[in-house]
C-alpha cells in the first residue's frame, strides 16, 4: 500500500498521541496531580505549541498546525485556564480553515479529515 507521505504522518502521528494520551489520562484521573491550579503559570511549551500551530495554519502547513496542536494537547492538562482557552480557540480555528479549504484543496481536505479523527478519537 502505497500512502501519501502526509498521511503517513498523520497516522504514525495519531497512533503514537492516542497510546500516550492513554496512558496519561488514566494516571491523571488516579493521582489528580495534573489537574490544572486556577491562577497557575501553566505551561510555557504548550502555548508556544498553540501559536506555532496558529502561524502554520495561516501558512496552509496543513501537517505542521495539526502536529503542534497534537503536542499541545499532551500537555492539556498543566495548562492554566487562559492556555486552555487559547489551545480551544485553535483547535476551533484550525478546523474552520481546514473545512474552509477542503472544498478546493485535497491536502486541506486530507488533513481535516485525518485531524477530525484524531480529535474524537474514531
Amino acid at each position: 500500500m502505497n500512502l501519501p507521505t502526509s498521511l503517513r504522518f498523520t497516522a504514525i502521528v495519531a497512533l503514537a498521541l492516542a497510546t500516550a494520551l492513554g496512558c496519561k489520562k488514566e494516571e491523571a484521573e488516579v493521582s489528580g496531580d495534573a489537574l490544572p491550579v486556577p491562577g497557575s503559570a501553566g505551561d510555557p511549551a504548550a502555548i508556544a505549541q498553540v501559536e506555532s500551530a496558529s502561524k502554520a495554519i495561516e501558512n496552509n502547513d496543513y501537517d505542521a498546525a495539526i502536529a503542534a496542536l497534537l503536542q499541545a494537547r499532551q500537555t492539556e492538562q498543566a495548562m492554566n485556564e487562559k492556555q486552555v482557552q487559547a489551545y480551544q480557540q485553535a483547535v476551533q480555528a484550525t478546523t474552520t480553515k481546514l473545512l474552509d479549504a477542503a472544498a478546493t484543496d485535497p491536502k486541506a481536505r486530507e488533513a481535516y479529515n485525518n485531524f477530525s479523527r484524531i480529535m474524537t478519537g474514531r
